[in-house]
C-alpha cells in the first residue's frame, strides 16, 4: 500500500493497472506520475513498487478575531518542503 494516496481501484486482478494520486498536503517524492502506478502481474506480484507521497504543506491554524484576515489566513498553506 502507498502511504498518503489513494488507488484509482481496489481491484487486483491479473493486468490490473492501479495508479495512485497523493492525498491532499502530500506530493510524489521526486518521482514522475507514471511511476505512480502498477500493474498486476501473472505470478500475482506488482510490477514494481510505488514510492510514498511525502508531506509538502503544513496546513496552518491561526486565531484571528478579523473575519477578513481569518479567511485569508486560513486558506494559505505553509510550505515545509523537504
Amino acid at each position: 500500500m502507498v502511504a498518503h494516496a489513494t488507488p484509482n481501484t481496489t481491484d487486483a486482478l491479473f493486468e490490473t493497472v492501479v495508479e495512485f494520486t497523493c492525498n491532499l498536503g502530500y506530493v510524489r517524492d521526486g518521482v514522475d506520475q507514471e511511476d505512480m502506478a502498477a500493474i498486476c502481474t501473472a505470478t500475482s506480484e506488482w510490477s514494481h513498487v510505488v514510492p510514498d507521497c511525502i508531506r509538502k504543506y503544513l496546513l496552518c491554524s491561526f486565531t484571528n478575531r478579523s473575519i477578513a484576515r481569518f479567511t485569508f489566513e486560513i486558506m494559505s498553506a505553509c510550505d515545509v518542503s523537504v
